[in-house]
């Protein structure tokens, strides 16, 4: 069965964007379906909306007129706004593509473009100028069909074309347009909810058949039931992957300050457990911002980990990164160390809570000392600060959600009820869903005094009964013994609650891998 990614993967990266494409390539797709429209000045450019507010701001991120078309707006001007922002920080910058520059990309990557049926809406010279397009561009382009002239007229100009008929669905129409289409490769598409074993058994006397829009396991489950040769998702189901290793997406090296353990001897350790890949993760705590500099260590650890990369190139991935502590401190900080190199991860942290006096970081805390108002406070605090930080800071990946209790419950042995904070977590968890922040699995209590996933198995079960996907395995290991510590367990886990991949970064872009 082939995997559509509905406008690029829309999920992870701003719609219709040369993100989202990339995106749809590493992760394994095999179409790209996108949305042709024109500008006020003729250009193709891939953009769904008739108007610009959902998506587009302006190059300082402020918001657009409601009722500001596209086709009112020039291209020159379009190339102002950016397309990126809404979607996520990381993406600032993002530019709506031309139709001409993604055929390009497909042409290069050998991924084929599937065209909207909007195409038949255009003028005859709107038509005319896609189709030159199309033409020049060498890439394996696919045609979006609602009736059966402009599949014909399709095939008139491209003898050879991919055709996709989503129009009204009848034996009458499905086998005219198998007689007219000879030997080209003919899909007809149904709406999931609306797919039944008759129509779908019909479909297949003549033609691949296509479900779309597929967003969930139970939809896939059925999809394949009907025997669908393709579904569209806008990302959140990913094409098999083959087994073959786990990424350790949170590791410290002697760049943080809480560890000596050289980069060399974490990649080593890495590459002796099996693991596919590894991420350097030094700590940048920024309510010490202000009277240090926690900027240049993580430049130099950094670019440690690209001169690693090289000795392991044949055996291991070796991915750069840093864990935020508290952003919500200093948000200028912050943005400087965003800026100040390129990584592959961002992790978002809270070791640290503003508390009353107990501002220091939870791991020096003795809770044992603190009346039982003041640790119910302070974990109310925390999640405030977890909440806040994953509502409003460019991150990848949400870390260690129930650290705290590592030292309330693991270390002191207070005993905390958990459905005290349950609201705050399900709020954190809908922020994660929702901003496509993956949710860390942290194993770094296994083994320890503490003998706990962070977070929990039931708060990873509401995750994914919440519609959340994008997880990581992190051993935050601080010592190179510690790499990869409880994976295996983790991942059965993992698998138990009915996720099948996990995800690193690359270049800050989720890919996924087999469990």
């Amino acid at each position: 069965m082939r995997y559509q990614a509905h406008r690029g993967v829309a999920s992870e990266a701003p719609e219709n964007t040369m993100a989202a494409f990339r995106l749809a390539v590493l992760q394994g797709y095999h179409v790209i379906e996108l949305d042709p429209d024109f500008t006020e000045d003729g250009v193709c450019v891939l953009f769904h909306d008739k108007t610009l507010a959902r998506t587009c701001r302006t190059a300082d991120g402020e918001l657009l007129p409601p009722e500001r078309k596209l086709r009112d707006t020039s291209f020159a001007e379009l190339q102002t706004l950016d397309v990126g922002v809404s979607h996520s920080p990381k993406y600032r910058g993002e530019r709506v593509p031309t139709l001409e520059e993604t055929l390009d990309f497909a042409r290069e990557t050998g991924i084929t473009i599937k065209l909207d049926n909007r195409m038949e809406a255009f003028t005859e010279e709107q038509c005319e100028i896609n189709f030159d397009i199309i033409a020049r561009s060498g890439a394996k382009v696919a045609f979006t069909c609602k009736t059966t002239a402009f599949a014909e007229k399709v095939i008139d100009r491209f003898p050879d074309a991919e055709i996709h008929y989503d129009g009204e669905v009848s034996e009458q129409t499905v086998s005219y347009l198998k007689a007219k289409l000879r030997n080209n490769a003919y899909t007809v598409w149904l709406y999931h909810a609306a797919a039944t074993e008759e129509l779908c058994d019909m479909i297949h006397r003549y033609a691949d058949l296509g479900l779309w829009i597929i967003s969930t396991e139970e939809q896939l489950a059925r999809a394949k039931q009907l025997g669908a040769d393709i579904i569209e998702t806008p990302g959140e189901l990913k094409p098999p992957y083959a087994p073959g290793g786990w990424v350790d997406c949170h590791v410290h090296t002697k760049y943080s300050h809480d560890s000596t353990c050289e980069p060399m001897v974490h990649l080593a350790s890495a590459a002796e457990k099996g693991l596919r890949g590894i991420c350097i993760t030094d700590h940048c705590d920024l309510e010490y911002a202000y009277k240090t500099d926690v900027i240049t260590p993580i430049v130099a650890s950094v670019k440690e980990a690209e001169q690693c990369r090289e000795a392991y190139k044949d055996s291991l991935a070796v991915f750069t990164g840093v864990e935020i502590g508290e952003a919500i401190w200093d948000s200028a900080a912050n943005e400087q160390l965003l800026s100040a190199t390129a990584y592959d991860c961002v992790l978002g942290s809270v070791h640290a809570v503003r508390y009353k006096e107990y501002t220091v970081p939870y791991s020096h805390i003795d809770f044992s000392a603190m009346s039982s108002e003041d640790v119910r406070g302070y974990l109310h605090a925390y999640f405030g600060e977890l909440q806040q930080m994953a509502d409003g800071y460019d991150q990848d990946v949400l870390t260690h959600l129930t650290c705290p209790l590592r030292y309330v419950m693991g270390k002191y042995g207070i005993p905390v009820d958990m459905s005290e904070y349950q609201a705050e977590i399900e709020a954190i968890l809908r922020t994660v869903v929702r901003r496509h922040i993956a949710l860390e699995v942290n194993t770094s209590g296994i083994g320890s005094f503490y003998g706990e996933y962070m977070p929990y198995a039931s708060i990873l079960r509401k995750y994914r009964e919440m519609g959340g996907y994008l997880i990581t395995l992190a051993s935050d290991a601080h010592t190179a013994d510690r790499t990869g510590n409880g994976f295996d367990d983790a991942v059965r886990m993992l698998k138990d609650l009915g996720f099948t991949n996990a995800y690193y970064y690359k270049e800050r872009m989720p890919i996924p891998y087999a469990l």
